[in-house]
């Protein structure tokens, strides 16, 4: 039973040294992973340094290698698209839902509802083409020219108080 025991000991030994060991050469790792992340940083800082005074050059036009160059003009191009598409994405999120405007009740005719809901998508004109009896009349925002019900109290566009 001693030898079991002496044996059971040397084997918890060797388990609490392995340990120790792995413990030592993770935090090892860690410590180097550490290093190298800190010069990848340091690199991209000094990166993007470099990248950005040679297109300060290249838009002053002290610039002469060719190559740079094209660098340079992908870059400005790029960002001319990114400033494009800030802007539309700018014009998607202004949008509003127009829905239909005259929702006549839960028993109505679906081809009804339809029309209704065409007829408020287009502006309707005054005097002879006036809209019929019993549709809104389209009015403009006073703001935004963005056609609204007569009656509207608020613009679905621009969120201008109508009344």
């Amino acid at each position: 039973m001693s030898d079991f025991i002496e044996t059971a000991k040397q084997k918890i030994g060797q388990g609490i040294s392995r340990v120790g060991w792995e413990a030592e050469k993770l935090r090892r790792v860690n410590a180097k992973q550490g290093e190298i992340n800190t010069l990848k940083q340091e690199r991209e800082e000094i990166i993007t340094d470099l990248s950005n005074t040679v297109l300060t050059m290249y838009r002053q036009g002290t610039l002469t290698d060719p190559q740079l160059q094209q660098f340079c003009a992908r870059i400005l191009n790029i960002e001319q698209e990114m400033t494009t598409y800030s802007a539309e994405l700018e014009q998607i999120r202004a949008e509003t839902y127009q829905g239909v405007q005259d929702v006549r009740g839960a028993g109505a005719d679906p081809g009804a509802a339809a029309a209704t809901a065409r007829s408020a998508q287009r502006p309707q004109q005054s005097g002879a083409g006036a809209a019929p009896a019993g549709r809104a009349a389209m009015v403009p925002c006073p703001t935004c020219g963005e056609p609204v019900r007569a009656r509207a109290l608020y613009c679905n566009k621009c969120g201008t108080r109508l009344r």
